[in-house]
């Protein structure tokens, strides 16, 4: 993979209880570190980490899991008791880059763990969580998607793959490691009935060698390169 690969390092988000994620992400298998105000954990190369705030939010992200491996994910979450959000009698989602299945954790967060084909594996036994690579997706909820991509592109590094999905309602946004998922405000999040809010986040990421912060909210994001 070259300095043109989009991908996710740092997420920070909200989350109003932090001991119910903590133990659910410990018992799917997480790396978690627990703080008064913080919960921290490793998904292969990103650190996803929970901020304490007393407002409500719900975020919509996704794990990087190898080509061949969502059966066996989907297989694991229903070993450890986790409903699976399918699409009527649909429990594994198809895309032209990949198929995913998804899951709810305590803060009601859309989460998933998605296969695409940059990575391979050759394993065939029961899943677990060492197989995350990273975290693959992050939910970027905005008024306009057409804007908030053009901001991407502009300020942030960002080189849209030549078949991305670009409309006024939804935005795919990096590559096939690393995307934010510009999605318009009021939309559902898929497979669910759950709208799109526009809560508040960081995100440090890398497009191009380059170092960028985006810090999301209810309007557009603002998006800066990080200081070195």
């Amino acid at each position: 993979m070259n300095s043109q690969t989009t991908k996710l390092h740092t997420i920070r988000i909200h989350a109003t209880e932090l001991k119910p994620m903590h133990d659910f992400y410990s018992s799917l298998g997480f790396q978690c570190s627990l703080e008064t105000n913080a919960l921290n954990l490793s998904a292969g190369f990103t650190n996803l980490s929970f901020q304490k705030h007393p407002k409500s939010a719900i975020y919509h992200f996704a794990f990087l899991i190898p080509l061949g491996r969502v059966s066996a994910a989907m297989d694991f979450l229903k070993t450890k008791g986790i409903p699976v959000l399918g699409i009527g009698q649909t429990e594994i989602v198809e895309f032209t880059d990949g198929r995913a299945v998804y899951f709810n954790d305590p803060n009601n967060n859309i989460v998933e763990f998605i296969e695409r084909p940059i990575l391979k594996t050759t394993k065939t036994s029961d899943f677990s969580i060492d197989e995350v690579h990273c975290i693959n997706e992050i939910g970027c909820p905005t008024a306009s998607p057409m804007e908030t991509a053009a901001l991407f592109k502009s300020s942030g590094g960002i080189k849209p793959m030549p078949e991305a999905f670009m409309t006024e309602n939804f935005c795919w946004l990096g590559d096939m490691l690393g995307a934010f998922i510009v999605s318009k405000i009021g939309r559902n999040w898929l497979p669910t009935e759950q709208k799109a809010t526009g809560n508040a986040g960081m995100v440090t990421y890398s497009s191009e060698g380059e170092m960028y912060e985006c810090m999301l909210g209810g309007g557009e994001p603002v998006i800066k390169k990080a200081s070195s």
